[in-house]
Formats: structure tokens, sequence, C-alpha cells
């Protein structure tokens, strides 16, 4: 039996512990449980860079090749190839396989015990954001030589590496963590081939939208719990009420009468300013309004035209800085051609058109009070004539 102590010092690159897991391995005297805890170990030592890559690649391989469960075995070699050569000509093996894993994870279609689910999750999420950087670097120097000359050097063509990186993209739709979102932002910003850029653009959206309904949860909860415990209380009362629309608008179950009515209690909080600032503290208004302003920008992009000219008239109502700014985004990255950009542009319009008319309110010069009217104007008088009679 190998002390837990030695898959400790595996992970961390002590080689004393690694050979003893190689000497095991190559003995076959290393038991199944043992196998996966190896198996994570090695995995976790090449990530951090701790050891020569093709030597930890061959004890893993060896490590693999004890697996009597092939579910366990294919999982864990397809995430240990990727974990040590991301950029590869058949890395997308590896890539489709880690994620294909876990959708299957996610959806509680792993059956076997062998396999770390949560472990595999954090290391898949970590291995694919990995394979972004050295593909990068690759794809722009490939762009300075011919292809004969790219292949010649690493085995595939620029095109490969970038359809390799829409395949790691594809995988990250269904992992979450705040580094993925960092790493599809960098792809959209590092200069890659349009059909890569898309495809990180259409990522990004589930993942906000999951970010945005958990955050919605949390603030909820948050108000419920600890602002407003009162379930009788007015507040109480609002706060379930909106955050059920808000929920709602991000369900892609809600049917089109449900969906109306959500918008329609969304559209119209920025008409209730007055009110809800009597009802609520500033930080409460802020964390609903936020929660708001978000479902409404989401609801932007709904198939149906008034769901989104319903978003559209909220968003025009609510009319922060922070809306302004999204919907300028918005306009800029979809154009005013669209439906959704048209609608966007409008409503930017009328936000910043009730600016003006503010400001035009508060900076217009006072009226200068009425004065009476001057005085004529004194002529001279004339100088008396002279009487021809006085002599």
């Amino acid at each position: 039996m190998i002390p837990e102590e030695v898959f400790q010092k595996a992970a961390e690159g002590d080689q004393t512990a690694i050979m003893l897991l190689d000497a095991a391995v190559t003995a076959r005297t290393i038991s199944q449980p043992e196998t996966a805890k190896a198996m994570k170990a090695i995995t976790e030592a090449v990530i951090g860079g701790k050891g020569d890559t093709n030597k930890l690649f061959g004890i893993g391989s060896n490590i693999c090749e004890t697996y009597k469960n092939l579910e366990a075995r294919d999982m864990y070699e397809k995430l240990f190839m990727l974990a040590a050569y991301p950029v590869n000509p058949i890395a997308y093996v590896s890539i489709i396989g880690v994620g294909a894993a876990a959708v299957r994870i996610n959806k509680g279609e792993v059956g076997t015990f062998e396999v770390d689910k949560e472990w595999y999750l954090k290391t898949a999420r970590i291995c694919l954001v990995r394979a972004i950087r050295p593909t990068e670097t690759r794809v722009k120097l490939g762009r300075g030589m011919s292809e004969a000359e790219c292949k010649k050097k690493w085995g595939m063509s620029v095109g490969d590496m970038e359809q390799n990186l829409v395949f790691v993209i594809e995988a990250l739709r269904n992992l979450d963590g705040p580094e993925i979102k960092g790493g599809l932002v960098s792809i959209i910003q590092n200069g890659f081939g349009n059909t890569v850029k898309c495809a990180a653009g259409q990522s990004i959206g589930p993942i906000r939208i999951r970010e945005e309904l958990s955050m919605a949860k949390t603030d909820r909860e948050f108000l419920l719990a600890s602002a407003y415990p009162d379930p009788t209380g007015p507040q109480s009362m609002y706060v379930e009420c909106i955050f059920s629309a808000v929920e709602t608008a991000y369900s892609p179950m809600a049917g089109g009468v449900e969906m109306a009515i959500a918008i329609k209690q969304l559209s119209s909080f920025g008409a209730r300013g007055e009110v809800l600032r009597e009802l609520f503290d500033a930080d409460s208004l802020t964390l609903i309004t936020r929660n708001v302003e978000n479902a409404l920008l989401h609801a932007l992009m709904h198939p149906d035209a008034k769901i989104r000219e319903g978003a559209a008239s909220g968003l025009q109502s609510i009319g922060s800085d922070r809306v302004e700014d999204i919907l300028d985004r918005i306009v800029a990255r979809v154009g005013q051609s669209s439906e959704t950009g048209a609608l966007a542009s409008e409503a930017l319009a009328t936000i910043r058109g009730g600016k003006v008319e503010v400001l035009d309110d508060t900076f217009r010069p006072p009226r200068k009070a009425s004065m009476p009217p001057p005085p004529p104007t004194l002529r001279p008088k004339s100088a008396p004539t002279s009487n021809i009679n006085q002599a």
C-alpha cells in the first residue's frame, strides 16, 4: 500500500515520490484506487511544470495502462494528454474528449466511482484555459511563415491550430470559473480569425447568463434573510416579486405569456423610482437595480420582438450610466442594422436625450426680471426766438 504522502509529494514534483509511483506501476503492485491517485498526482505535476514533461508523460502513460475501468482510463488519459501537450496535431482528440467528459459529469452520466468528478472538472478547466496562450503564440508566429514551414515546425497549419482553439472554446462552455471568461475575452482581443472570435463571443453568453442568474439568487437570499426578513412586509413581498421576474427572464423554459408578464414587471421598475426609494435603502436599491438591468439586457436578445421592445422600454426608463455604457457596446458590436442593434440604439438615444434635457434645465441661465421701460429721452430745449418787437 502506497502512503498518502507519496501522492502528495509526487503532485508537488518530488522526484523520489514520482519514481516510487513509477516503480509500483511497473511492478504492477499498485491497486486500482491507488492508480487513480497516481494519475491525478502526475497530472498535477505536469500542470505545475514540476519536472521533465516527456518523462512525466511516459510515467503517466504507464499508469493509464494499469486501469481496468475503461471509462475512467479514457477520461483520465485524455485529460493527462491535454495537460502535457496542449498544442499538437492530435490535440483535438484530447480537447473534444475532455469536453465530452465534462458534459457527462454535469449530467450525472458518469457512474463510475473511480473518477474524482469534482477534481476532474476543476482540472479540465485549468487544462483547457492553459491551451489558449501557447496556441495564440504559435498562431502569431505561424502567420509569418508559409503553410509548409508551419507544418514542418509544428505538424499543423495556422488554420489547424485555430480549429483546435474553437474546440477548446466549445469545451469551456460546459464549465464554470472566473478564469474561463477571462480566457475567452483574451481570445476576442488578441487577433485570432473571425471564426475563433465568433466562437468565443458565443461562449461568453451562456457563461455570463449563469453568472448573472447565480448572482440574482444570491442577492435575493441576502435581501430576504438580512435586510428585509419580515415576509409580510412590503419590501420582502416586492423582492420576491421582482426577483421572480428576473429569474423568469433568464429561463429558456418560460412560456410566452409568462415571459411577457415578467418583462412588463421589470420594465415598470424605472418608473417607480420615488416609491422604491421610500421602501428601500440605497444599497438594497442598488442590488435590485443591477439585477433588473441585467435581466432586461438579456431580454433585449429575445427572439420575440414584443419582448425585445418591452426590454428596451424598461432600459430607457432606468437610464443609468451603466445601462448607457452597455447599450453603447451592444450597438458597436452588432451594428444598428440588426433588430437588437436598432432597439439598443433607440434606447441609447432616448437616455442621452433625456440627460441633455436635464442639463438644459439645470444650466439654462435665469431669465432677467422684467424692468420698467426706460424713461423717454429728453430732447434739449430749443433756444428762444428773438422778439422783433423788443428793441
